[in-house]
Order: C-alpha cells, then sequence, then structure tokens
C-alpha cells in the first residue's frame, strides 16, 4: 500500500471508533456493560492516548499530552470499573481526540520522521491502524452489551431456529512442526519472530459448530447433564445458570432469536456459533 492508503485506512478506522461515541449519551459513555470490558468513552481516549505516546512522545520526545492522562489510559494503573467516571465529558473528550488526531498527521509529515527506526515499513502506521481496530471490536461488543441489559420488546421469529445433527466430518492433522506467528511489519512485536510449534497428531471438524448443531446440544440437555462437563465447567454452570449463548433470546411462542447491538435478529442454523464460553465449548465437543 501506499503512504497514502495507508493514512486513509488509519483515517478510516479512527472515524469508525470516534464514530461509536459521537451520538452516545453521558450514561451510555460512561458506563460498564461488562466486568471484561471498559466503557465505551475510555476505549476512544485510551486509542488517542496510544497515537500520542508514540507519535508524539517517543519520535518526537514531548510529553505534553502524554503525561497528564498517563494514569488514566494506561490499562494497568486504573482498573476498568473506575474508567468511566474519571474520563472527561463526551464534548470534551472529542474535542481532545479531534485536535490531537489532527496534530498526530502533522507529526507523522514532519521532516526527518520517515527516518525514525519506528517508521520503517511503515511500521508505526500499521501498529496504529491495528489498535484502533482492537478497540472498534471491544466497543461493538460493549454495544452488544448495552443492548442485552436493555428491556427488548418480544422479538417476533418468522423462520424458527431448527436443531441440526452435528456434522460428523473432520480432517486429521498430522504431527509435526507448524509456523506460528506474523510478519512484520503488519503483525505486533508479540507475534515476532515467527517461531515453529511442535503438535502432536489430532483430529479436527472440517467445519466451524453453526447455531442449528449448538441447537441440538441444547435440547439434548446439554445445560443439565454434568457428565458433558469439566468440575470446573460445572461450577461456573451453576453459578452463571446459562440456557443458551449469551446473546440468544427466547420470544413468548418459544422461539429462539439473537440480540445484537442493534436489537433483535433472527437466527440462522447454517450460521457460524458465537457467544459461548470455553467451558460451553468444550461440554459441546
Amino acid at each position: 500500500m501506499t503512504a497514502r492508503e495507508l493514512s486513509a485506512e488509519l483515517h478510516l478506522v479512527q472515524e469508525l471508533v470516534t464514530g461509536l461515541v459521537e451520538e452516545l449519551d453521558d450514561e451510555s459513555y460512561r458506563r460498564q456493560y461488562h466486568p471484561d470490558l471498559s466503557a465505551l468513552g475510555w476505549h476512544l481516549g485510551h486509542c488517542t492516548y496510544i497515537e500520542c505516546y508514540w507519535l508524539q512522545e517517543v519520535l518526537q520526545q514531548d510529553d505534553r499530552f502524554t503525561a497528564p492522562v498517563r494514569e488514566l489510559y494506561t490499562p494497568p494503573l486504573t482498573p476498568k470499573p473506575e474508567r468511566g467516571n474519571k474520563i472527561p465529558a463526551p464534548d470534551a473528550m472529542l474535542q481532545w481526540v479531534h485536535e490531537l488526531q489532527s496534530l498526530n498527521y502533522e507529526a507523522m509529515a514532519a521532516p526527518g520522521i520517515s527516518e525514525h527506526p519506528l517508521m520503517q515499513d511503515d511500521y508505526l502506521v500499521h501498529f496504529l491502524t491495528q489498535h484502533y481496530s482492537q478497540h472498534y471490536e471491544n466497543m461493538i461488543m460493549v454495544l452488544t452489551q448495552q443492548a442485552l441489559a436493555q428491556t427488548v420488546p418480544d422479538y417476533p421469529v418468522e423462520n424458527p431456529l431448527q436443531a441440526n445433527a452435528p456434522a460428523a466430518a473432520s480432517v486429521s492433522i498430522p504431527a509435526g512442526h507448524y509456523r506460528v506467528g506474523g510478519q512484520a511489519p503488519l503483525a505486533y512485536d508479540n507475534e515476532l519472530p515467527a517461531q515453529q510449534a511442535t503438535l502432536g497428531p489430532y483430529r479436527i471438524a472440517s467445519k466451524p459448530v453453526c447455531n442449528g448443531e449448538f441447537l441440538a446440544f441444547m435440547e439434548d440437555g446439554g445445560y443439565t447433564r454434568q457428565d458433558l462437563w469439566s468440575a470446573p465447567g460445572w461450577q461456573w454452570l451453576q453459578q452463571e445458570m446459562p440456557t443458551g449463548p449469551q446473546h440468544w433470546r427466547r420470544n413468548a411462542a418459544g422461539h429462539w432469536h439473537g440480540i445484537g447491538l442493534r436489537g433483535g435478529y433472527e437466527l440462522h442454523a447454517d450460521d457460524v456459533l458465537n457467544g459461548i464460553s470455553r467451558h460451553e465449548a468444550q461440554a459441546y465437543a
């Protein structure tokens, strides 16, 4: 990709992340909807902080923009439950973000910056694009948790989800040495260098588990049969008491449907399953 294309890609993902925050009210902006996820507003501030850290503090030895907010946006220094209450008001956040992003584009175009080792092969631009993308995914998860937390009207299901017998097709993977890791400049530093992993022989399904197959597991008593669960899994089941994937809901007619960030939607039997824990995956397997 050319430098212009890379810059456009970074700008696009910045807009996507910012766009998720622009229409939020203060409560939605600050609320932590799940223990494992931060408030939506914090994600935007963190992405901008990381961008400034590398482009201003590291490349230009200027910490004016990062030092005042370092504790707030450095994950180990501020616990997730505290982040939403500590971030600035939405309008102030958005103004800060737009001003710093503009300043950072100027920094990337400054004379001599392209000679810095972190700018070689456009490594830093790739990194920032991936970092924004990572948090965009997290923010979509937060918005889905928001939708799950809200009162949802009885969603009408026109085509009820039907159970499918699990596919028996599988493939054998021979023992051997397999390459694990990424390639510069696209990979994160913790994915480098690529290395060899030794694996024993195993079999694996030839396609991912789909919704209909998991419904068959549910209808066969999968959530009530202790023999299918590991000891930690059974303990988790008794504590959490799930009856299906986290985002599945049943309407008054007893038909399953999904809840996404835009509300209810129909589940299709052949769609790839998502929204289960490792314990549920192990029990299904």
